[in-house]
């Protein structure tokens, strides 16, 4: 039976804490013991400070930090399975503070903490980045996050040590599925990427070998104990800007790290099939403001994307890495977005919530609408942002989605990302008005025109909307004003239907040269740097993996019944 349910992680750990705490020692991997404790080397906790420690279990690192912040200090222990703590709250000292939550829902101020510990629990988190998020929401600026990763020995042993106990319990219904979670933390390189999308800075591998981003078996075999993290400083130097909300920032660098890491990986790409060796290309040049602005507007993890085909910015900005983009474009077997089944710019991830795209656009616009509505009936508080072209808002299934949405409230935004042009056609010739976000008094929803070249903007603008959703409100309509530099795909001839000083004209606003006036120049230049040989690495690395084999085309595809 697999181990899938946080409730099921509940009962057992309760019933068997004594036994657990215990035999701790004999029951986990050497190397993860020793993560655990990398974890306080990590965070090098000082007396009087409040710390937070995620999944403590019986206080196996709860204690130890207690002891390093003193009694002038506070330590909270935060675990589902109410045996552990029972164990914790017999051993704690006054300043230790021991609750039962979940580590996904925290019920926890914002920057409330120095530092946040997880010593053994990431890997049971159905929806890791969620977790991260909000170890990061609880946290000072400037404040440390660290965690011991898991071991792949550990990961079986585990499953086998508990399987005749799980074998007793009944399987819940529409169990979640963690799957993602415990390869992501196996690989420290994908490990970095989820703390970097959940929005931490300076993501480390603590005690890392040379496998470090050679993938997630060779990694395995190291000497990876922890990962760790940091709150950059809300008010750094003039690095971030405010957007409506006081308590949402726009990092600016991690806004042009996306952007340009986008941007050398679109030309990457576009020289790649130009030159035969991938299928297809489906440019993003021009749109990285977009994707930009609202991938790091939303919940990474928590929230849904039903994106746009040229949203690359957007789908770095929420966790998907480099290589696993590189993966998807040349239709590799490990593809993440469809095990090599569908052309490139084709998203989707279950681990990432992203809604599966289809050929035909804009299907997924009718989709989104129904992971809001399900958002509404299970209650959550999660937003689904739904992205389609200019040419895709002048279909049908547009306006049914809209409408509905708009009628039953539910949680999403519309955004058409408007380049004035459907594939050759010019908007002149698709739209009697130009202004699209017009049509959103007609729904009854609020609508919006934004700069899409400018980030800034784009941030501003999905931040209020995404905030809207989320509150309840219903949607919102948002048109993005932007420009494609490069031909509609790698099959197009651009030259036959606009001219060359045209896109030059374009050029003289291109998003990232916008956005590089707000940085200090000598950082741009290095984080340009720094995605040329990302861009570059991932490309190839992505290139010499295995392609799918044959006898298995049809998994994934249909149901097989034998």
């Amino acid at each position: 039976m697999e181990l899938r349910t946080k409730e099921i992680f509940a009962g057992v750990f309760s019933r068997h804490a004594q036994a657990y705490s215990d035999r701790v020692l004999g029951l986990v991997d050497p190397r993860e013991h020793r993560g655990r404790f990398a974890v306080l080397e990590a965070l090098a906790v000082k007396s009087g400070q409040h710390v937070l420690d995620l999944a403590c279990g019986p206080g196996t690192l709860t204690l130890p930090l207690a002891e390093a912040v003193g009694p002038g200090g506070r330590v909270v222990g935060v675990d589902l399975a109410e045996g552990m703590l029972d164990l914790l709250r017999a051993a704690a000292p006054p300043q230790v503070e021991v609750r039962q939550g979940d580590i996904e829902e925290l019920d926890l101020p914002d920057l409330s903490f120095d530092a946040v510990a997880c010593g053994h629990g990431l890997q049971f988190c159905p929806n890791l980045l969620r977790a991260l998020w909000q170890a990061r929401r609880v946290l000072r600026e400037g404040g440390a996050f660290a965690a011991s990763l898991p071991t792949r020995s550990h990961a079986a042993q585990a499953r086998h040590l508990l399987q005749e106990v799980l074998a007793s319990l009944p399987e819940p219904p529409n169990p979640p599925d963690r799957t993602a979670t415990v390869e992501c933390l196996l690989d420290p390189e994908r490990a970095r990427a989820a703390l970097t999308a959940a929005g931490f800075a300076d993501p480390q591998a603590i005690g890392a070998s040379a496998a470090v981003g050679a993938g997630a078996r060779q990694a395995a075999s190291g000497r990876t104990g922890a990962i760790r993290g940091r709150r950059r400083p809300d008010r750094a130097a003039g690095s971030h800007v405010r957007a409506h909300s006081p308590q949402v920032m726009l990092d600016l660098d991690r806004a042009y790290q996306v952007m340009s890491t986008a941007r050398h990986m679109d030309e990457r790409m576009w020289r790649l099939a130009r030159s035969g060796r991938a299928h297809f290309a489906v440019p993003c040049s021009g749109h990285e403001a977009v994707g930009a602005g609202y991938g790091l507007a939303l919940h990474p993890g928590h929230d849904y994307v039903a994106p746009h085909y040229r949203d690359l910015a957007a789908m770095l900005a929420i966790g998907l890495t480099p290589r696993e983009v590189f993966l998807h474009f040349f239709a590799r077997r490990d593809d993440p977005c469809a095990h090599g089944r569908q052309p490139y710019a084709h998203w989707g991830s279950r681990a990432h919530g992203v809604v599966s795209l289809q050929g035909p656009q804009p299907n997924h616009v009718t989709h989104g609408v129904g992971v809001a509505w399900g958002s509404k009936l299970l209650g959550t508080d999660q937003v689904t942002w739904i992205g389609f072209g200019d040419g895709g808002a002048q279909k049908g299934e547009v306006h049914e989605a809209m409408n509905i949405a708009a009628i039953h409230k539910l949680p999403c935004v519309f955004c058409v990302e408007n380049n004035f042009y459907t594939q050759s056609v010019p908007s002149r010739l698709e739209s009697a008005r130009p202004e699209i976000a017009a049509r959103a008094a007609g729904y009854g929803i609020p609508g919006e025109a934004v700069d899409g070249m400018d980030v800034k903007a784009m941030f501003d603008a999905a931040t209020r909307a995404v905030e809207r959703a989320r509150a309840g409100e219903g949607p919102t309509f948002l048109e993005a004003r932007c420009y494609r530099y490069l031909p509609n795909t790698s099959n197009d001839d651009d030259t036959r239907y606009r001219s060359r000083n045209e896109v030059e004209e374009a050029r003289s606003r291109d998003p990232l040269l916008l956005l590089r006036q707000e940085l200090d120049a000598a950082r741009a230049d290095a984080i340009d740097e720094e995605a040329m040989t990302v861009a570059a690495e991932a490309a190839e690395w992505a290139e010499a993996q295995p392609e799918g084999d044959p006898e298995e085309i049809l998994e994934h595809t249909y149901a097989l019944t034998s």
